[in-house]
């Protein structure tokens, strides 16, 4: 560091770790998941009854319940489990879905998709 100063370093940290973006291996197996669960493809066709994924942020986290989250940054609790808020396009319109649990990278057996 210029002057001899102190170096900032930043690591793996509980926000992180609870708000953290999906990585991109997640957000491929949850998009795999929705379509095999729920019939979507990741780009609008000429049926009438397709249901598609809306673009590149089709899938993002979905934010933890706050009590849930400020307990687990507080060291009060356990980290909040992870979800995914799928953004899908289909004969009624746009739907956001939580999808999950997330755990090891992927949707558990069990997962569920709720509007």
């Amino acid at each position: 560091a210029a002057g001899g100063g102190p170096r900032l370093a930043f690591g793996p940290s509980r926000a992180e770790d609870a708000l953290g973006d999906l990585s991109a291996g997640e957000v491929r197996a949850v998009a795999a998941w929705f379509g095999e669960h729920l019939g979507a493809v990741g780009r609008r066709n000429a049926s009438v009854d397709c249901l598609w994924m809306a673009g590149p942020s089709a899938v993002e986290l979905f934010i933890p319940p706050k009590a849930a989250t400020v307990a687990y940054l507080e060291g009060r609790g356990p980290r909040p489990p992870r979800f995914a808020r799928v953004t899908a396009v289909g004969r009624r319109g746009v739907e956001e879905y939580r999808v999950g649990p997330i755990v090891g990278g992927a949707p558990v057996a069990g997962a569920a998709a709720e509007l």
